[in-house]
């Protein structure tokens, strides 16, 4: 008997809103897994709109997954110090120590606004009221993904370039502004990898 796989977009994060959301909550600071799989059966654990043995169909290689309700995004960060750190392609940076990401799409993923992604991240709201849902996951070198929670997306204006290849490529740069910034404190994992480690002195 084969396995049956359901398109990411047709499941919702869950029938009741709020018990969809404190589920993300539960999650936050927290250790989610070392697989985008992992961190998405976690957030989807016990979701009546997947049938039991069903398994969940998706990009696996996407830096972000659409949900009926939901976008979640996923974001691998290179070691502070090392050779990765000068092999990135997307430079997603932190800034204002932690609360905010910067994130990347190409432009031909972007259509200057007009994309089905594009106009879905630009509809407001609360964390509870709006639609979709923005979540992030981020992880550092090949650790576990640490649920960063809820997000609000910040445009910029002006488009970025960045070398990719032998090719420039237009880049829209977005902001993830974290929602939940001052329960994060609390997670050492989420304080590690957004504030480099201080030198010691000699």
């Amino acid at each position: 008997k084969g396995i049956m796989y359901v398109p990411a977009q047709f499941i919702r994060l869950d029938r009741n809103p709020r018990r969809g959301s404190s589920k993300v909550l539960d999650m936050l600071g927290n250790p989610a897994g070392l697989s985008k799989e992992s961190c998405l059966n976690a957030l989807l654990e016990g979701n009546e709109d997947l049938p039991p043995g069903s398994k969940l169909e998706f990009n696996k290689k996407a830096g972000y997954i659409e949900l009926n309700d939901s976008i979640v995004f996923f974001v691998n960060m290179p070691e502070l110090y090392g050779e990765e750190c000068f092999k990135r392609t997307y430079w997603n940076t932190w800034l204002d120590q932690g609360k905010t990401l910067t994130w990347f799409f190409r432009d031909e993923e972007w259509k200057d606004g007009t994309s089905r992604i594009a106009q879905k991240l630009s509809k407001g709201g609360t964390f509870l009221q709006m639609e979709p849902r923005r979540i992030l996951f981020v992880r550092v070198g090949q650790r576990h993904f640490i649920c960063c929670g809820p997000v609000e997306v910040v445009f910029t204006d002006k488009p970025s370039i960045v070398k990719r290849g032998k090719r420039d490529r237009d880049l829209v740069e977005i902001k993830l502004r974290i929602l939940f910034w001052e329960n994060l404190q609390l997670s050492p994992e989420f304080l590690a990898m957004t504030r480099p480690p201080k030198m010691e002195s000699k």
